[in-house]
């Protein structure tokens, strides 16, 4: 704010002293050419801001398409006006240097501004807005020399960084070996990593993601074994920081098939040409694994997973095996042979609350559908849900909850997902992007709360024996049909020391 006053004042003086002193506007056609350019720019400009305005009618919310005037042309209106007005401003003062340096100074400042915000309206409209409408100039695709490829979700992690940006990243292992390490600005105190593992390694109790020791701040996160690390010496957002880190975990995990120490190891000069077109400078770039296909040339080493050694009969042999999905997006030499596959996997984690009886005092289910697709040039594909399914807390149509309805207390949707045959249908429509719905929302997420019938059935029995010595036996039973079976259950107790 203080900068545009203090350009605001110093432009002003600079402009009415030039005018009033020094310079002498001789009457030509240049003279009158650009006072009708500058009004015609200020007629452009007084009219996209009506429009902008007036885009909501009283008590609307939302956003909406600007329409009519230049908005038919361009995305930009208001952005083209004042170009168009200081340009004829310059061209009255027969160019002279305090006219031509505002109109090149506005230029610059808003030109891409413009650029930005044809590219939001891209990405939140999609097939709604006009394809024919460019960016700043009429019937001229310039936004192709100006783009950027931030994607949505890492533009937004892009803003709330501000001027400021990470200055190193690191994966470690738990063993606390620096597995891949990239020092952006090249004023990093050496033997960082050493120092955020042994702060975390000691730290009493579990480490906060983000902290800070000796004027640098750490943020990280924990996946799968491994450390995702960024230190910074500035005051950014930490919480568009974890964002900017799990997204990248997700982009590795869908480039090396799969997200662990070994993994990262094989495929450490692709993870290094990912980290490349990812981050710049310290700034983000894009995370979209679609985008960043163009961009990689270095082929993955594939990592078989292993195998859980479960021998447990293979009741529904329709199913692919859980390894499936561990196959990289990008390219492969074997490119002939690839299959056109996508993955759906239904995870529910169920959340029970139990009486020492068992009896079942509270519960409820976190849903989620999410996909992995391996299909060549995204088409469209509709996913077809029961049409018996209640939505709570959306007005999205439907049933009311009668005998034999699956009812959710809410969902949520991926930015992709079109809604528009949900309430009739219960249909979802989207072009699914490369690689993994790893994001929240996935595909689809849901709640369901009340009553329902719980797999499992857990007695505890606690007899105390002597002062010192408290027996405690636990009884597990199966509420499943016996065509179904329970595969790596686990029982954890917790006990205090």
């Amino acid at each position: 704010m203080l900068m545009a006053m203090m350009f605001c004042a110093a432009n002003g003086y600079i402009q009415c002293r030039s005018l009033t002193r020094f310079l002498v506007i001789p009457t030509s056609w240049r003279t009158l050419a650009g006072i009708v350019l500058w009004a015609t720019g200020l007629c452009i400009n007084l009219d996209a801001d009506h429009r902008l305005r007036n885009l909501r009618k009283p008590g609307e919310t939302g956003y909406k398409v600007p329409r009519g005037g230049m908005f038919e042309y361009i995305s930009g209106a208001n952005f083209f006006g004042e170009i168009v007005e200081w340009t004829g401003y310059a061209l009255a003062m027969g160019f002279a240097l305090p006219g031509l340096t505002f109109a090149l100074c506005t230029a610059a400042n808003i030109g891409p501004r413009a650029i930005a915000h044809h590219h939001w309206y891209l990405q939140k409209f999609k097939d709604q807005y006009p394809k024919d409408r460019k960016a700043l100039l009429p019937f001229i695709y310039c936004c192709g020399l100006l783009r950027t490829n931030l994607s949505a979700d890492v533009a937004a992690a892009s803003n709330c960084l501000g001027g400021d940006a990470e200055r190193a990243f690191y994966i470690l292992s738990l063993r606390g070996d620096t597995i891949i390490t990239r020092d952006f600005r090249g004023d990093v105190v050496k033997g960082t990593a050493e120092i955020f593992f042994r702060k975390v390694k000691f730290w009493h109790g579990d480490a906060p993601p983000i902290f800070n020791l000796d004027g640098v701040t750490y943020v990280f996160i924990k996946k799968n074994g491994l450390y995702f690390v960024a230190t910074t010496c500035h005051n950014i957002s930490p919480a568009a920081v974890v964002e900017l880190l799990t997204k990248m975990a997700k982009v590795f995990k869908d480039f090396c098939g799969m997200l662990n120490e070994e993994s990262i190891r094989k495929n450490f000069v692709l993870v290094y040409e990912l980290l490349d077109e990812m981050v710049d400078f310290g700034y983000p770039q894009t995370t979209n694994t679609e985008h960043l296909k163009s961009c990689i040339h270095n082929e993955a080493v594939v990592i078989e997973a292993p195998k859980l050694g479960l021998n447990l009969p293979q009741w529904n042999p329709r199913t692919v095996p859980s390894n499936a999905v561990h196959r990289p997006v990008g390219p492969t030499h074997d490119a002939k042979n690839k299959k056109n596959e996508i993955f759906v996997d239904i995870l529910e984690r169920i959340s029970v609350l139990m009486s020492s009886n068992g009896f079942v005092i509270n519960s409820a289910i976190d849903g989620s559908i999410q996909m992995k697709s391996y299909l060549m040039g995204n088409p469209e594909l509709k996913l077809a849900l029961n049409e018996d399914i209640v939505v709570k807390n959306m007005d999205l149509g439907g049933s009311h909850g009668g005998y034999g309805s699956v009812i959710l207390d809410d969902c949520n949707f991926h930015e992709c997902v079109d809604l528009q045959d949900f309430s009739d249908l219960r249909t979802l429509s989207f072009y699914p992007p490369d690689g993994e719905f790893a994001a929240v929302p996935q595909v689809m997420n849901y709640r369901i709360t009340g009553d329902f019938r719980v797999p499992f059935r857990i007695f505890p029995f606690a007899e105390q024996q002597t002062p010192h010595k408290l027996e405690i036996t636990i009884k597990v039973r199966a509420d499943i049909p016996e065509s179904n079976y329970g595969g790596n259950v686990q029982i954890s107790c917790m006990l205090p020391k």
